[in-house]
C-alpha cells in the first residue's frame, strides 16, 4: 500500500527514496560530448550558439514533491540561481521549461549557448520529510567552434600585402611569410602541413610545422605548392588551405642525361622545362654545336612541344642516328620574362651487346 513516499508491506513500514536522473537529449550521450569521469562527475560539452536540452527524471517521486533545476555559475563568484517554479521558467529569455517525456520529469532547454551558461546544473527532487533533497548534477562547458578569423599571406618586401591566403604569388628569392590565425575555446593547437607540390616536406621544418606561421627566407621554386593550416582543440578540427606560387626563370633538364645509341637506330631526347610564367613554344629551341639551330622540318629530325601546365616538354627525335652524330652536343634552351636557361648533352656511341667471339660461335655452329 502506498502512502506518499512510505510503503507498507506485511505490516512493515519502508521509506523509498526518490531516484533522480538526467537524460541528455541534445547533445546525446552518443555524440561523445557527454563525458563521465571516474569521480562520477558528468560533463556536457556544447558549442556556442547551439541548443542544449536536458530532461530531469524522478522515479519513486512522492506526491508532495517538486522538481527544481538550479545552476551555479563558474563566473562571477559562483552565483547560484533557481531556474524554474514547477513548469514555469524564472527567466524565459534564457531558459525554456517544459514537461518531460515521462510523468515525473521536467525538461530544461537552453535555446542558444554562450559562455554565460557555463556552470554546475543540479536537478533536485524536494519533498516533505527529507533532510536533503534527492539530486543529480551535470557540468556544462561551452566551447567556441574553431574559426579562422584572419589568415594573411604577405611578402616581406611589400608593405601592404593583400589579405589573401588562397593565391599568393612571389618572385624567387623573395622572403615570404604565411600566417594563419584561429580562435576557439579551448585555445586551438595550430600547425601546418604541405599537401601539394613536388614534396610533402616544408623546407627547414620537415613534414609538420607547429605554430601559426611559416617563414621562407629566399623562397625557391621547389617551395611552391599547397600548404594547409590545421587548428585543433578538444571539440574538433578546422583547416585553411593556402596556395603558394613562385615566379622563377626556366629550369631545364634533358633526359636521358647521357644519351647513347646504335648506328641507324632512332634516338629520343626529352627536354623538360619548369618555369613560372610557363615557357611558350616559340621560346624553346634546340641547337647543335656542329650544325647550329635544329628545326622540326629536316628529314632526320622531329620536334614535339607538350603542354603540362607550368611544366613543358620539348621532344627531339633523331631519325635515325648516324656515325656523324656521335660526339655532337645538343642543347635545349628556354626563355620566359624572368630569364633564360639551357641544358646540354653529348650523344655517345652504343655498341652491340653481341661480341665478336659470340658472332664467331654462331658462324661455327
Amino acid at each position: 500500500m502506498d502512502f506518499g513516499n512510505k510503503y507498507y508491506s506485511r505490516g512493515y513500514e519502508r521509506e523509498v527514496t526518490p531516484d533522480v536522473s538526467i537524460l541528455d537529449e541534445t547533445p546525446s550521450a552518443y555524440t561523445g560530448r557527454v563525458i563521465s569521469y571516474p569521480n562520477k562527475t558528468v560533463e556536457t560539452r556544447g558549442f556556442i550558439g547551439e541548443k542544449i536540452v536536458m530532461q530531469c527524471n524522478v522515479f519513486n517521486m512522492p506526491r508532495d514533491a517538486r522538481i527544481i533545476w538550479r545552476r551555479e555559475s563558474f563566473q562571477g563568484g559562483h552565483i547560484a540561481e533557481v531556474i524554474n517554479d514547477g513548469l514555469m521558467s524564472r527567466d524565459m529569455s534564457r531558459w525554456k521549461i517544459g514537461q518531460g517525456k515521462q510523468q515525473d520529469s521536467v525538461r530544461l532547454e537552453i535555446l542558444s549557448l554562450d559562455e554565460t551558461y557555463e556552470g554546475l546544473y543540479t536537478c533536485e527532487c524536494q519533498y516533505t520529510g527529507s533532510v536533503e533533497p534527492a539530486r543529480i548534477q551535470r557540468v556544462l562547458r561551452v566551447f567556441g567552434e574553431l574559426n579562422f578569423f584572419q589568415t594573411i599571406c604577405s611578402l616581406a618586401n611589400i608593405k601592404n600585402a593583400d589579405m589573401s591566403s588562397y593565391d599568393t604569388d612571389a618572385n624567387v628569392n623573395d622572403n615570404v611569410v604565411l600566417q594563419c590565425a584561429a580562435e576557439g575555446i579551448p585555445t586551438p593547437y595550430i600547425y601546418w602541413q604541405r599537401t601539394g607540390g613536388q614534396s610533402s616536406i616544408i623546407r627547414n621544418y620537415g613534414t609538420l610545422k607547429s605554430g601559426n606561421e611559416i617563414r621562407f627566407d629566399a623562397v625557391q621554386a621547389d617551395d611552391a605548392g599547397e600548404y594547409v593550416c590545421f587548428a585543433e582543440n578538444s571539440m574538433g578540427q578546422a583547416l585553411w588551405r593556402v596556395q603558394l606560387r613562385v615566379r622563377h626563370p626556366p629550369m631545364v633538364r634533358i633526359y636521358p642525361f647521357e644519351p647513347s645509341q646504335l648506328v641507324n637506330c632512332n634516338l629520343r631526347l626529352v627536354c623538360t622545362i619548369s618555369a613560372n610564367p610557363p615557357v611558350l613554344e616559340p621560346a624553346v629551341f634546340w641547337t647543335s654545336n656542329r650544325t647550329g639551330s635544329i628545326t622540326a622540318d629536316t628529314p632526320r629530325t622531329r620536334i614535339q612541344y607538350l603542354n603540362a601546365g607550368l611544366m613543358r616538354h620539348s621532344v627531339l627525335d633523331l631519325l635515325p642516328v648516324t656515325s656523324a652524330d656521335f660526339g655532337q652536343m645538343l642543347t635545349c634552351s628556354a626563355t620566359n620574362s624572368l630569364g633564360e636557361s639551357s641544358s646540354s648533352v653529348v650523344i655517345q656511341r652504343e655498341f652491340s651487346s653481341i661480341s665478336t667471339k659470340s658472332l664467331l660461335s654462331l658462324v661455327i655452329t
